[in-house]
């Protein structure tokens, strides 16, 4: 003879078994403009960054942390969390191969370079899954 479980403790189980996050679909979690100065491209402590996903966390904590914003800079509704900054990393920058060499010009800039681009960060609840730029003009 065959049991059959209800549907309520199927769908119990199930849940258990995949986290409701990973059901979610992706959605656009913030949309600014940030611009970026000689002091987004060092560490608090004065450390010359090495990654332009390090060089789009200093500048969101710059502006959220420590007030330091450029003519361009925008707000954001998730980066004045610590915890959201800290998940920005080469693992969800998404540079598309046509902003490679941009990527790597802004990076290597010593003074005076400022130059700002639109930040798309995508994910679900409060996990990012990818952030991508766009260079106006």
């Amino acid at each position: 003879m065959r049991r059959f479980f209800p549907l309520a403790a199927t769908l119990a189980a199930l849940s258990a078994l995949v986290p409701t996050d990973a059901l979610a679909q992706e959605r656009l979690l913030a949309h600014y403009i940030a611009d970026l100065g000689d002091e987004d491209h060092r560490t608090s402590s004065g450390q010359r960054l090495t990654s332009f996903a390090a060089l789009i966390a200093q500048d969101r904590a710059n502006f959220h942390r420590f007030g330091i914003s450029h003519r361009h800079d925008q707000s954001d509704p998730i980066f004045s969390d610590r915890a959201m900054r800290a998940q920005i990393g080469p693992r969800v920058m998404d540079v598309p191969h046509y902003y490679e060499q941009y990527a790597r010009n802004v990076l290597s800039c010593t003074r005076g370079c400022g130059t700002y681009m639109v930040v798309d960060v995508y994910g679900y609840g409060r996990t990012i899954t990818r952030i991508t730029i766009e260079v106006p003009g």
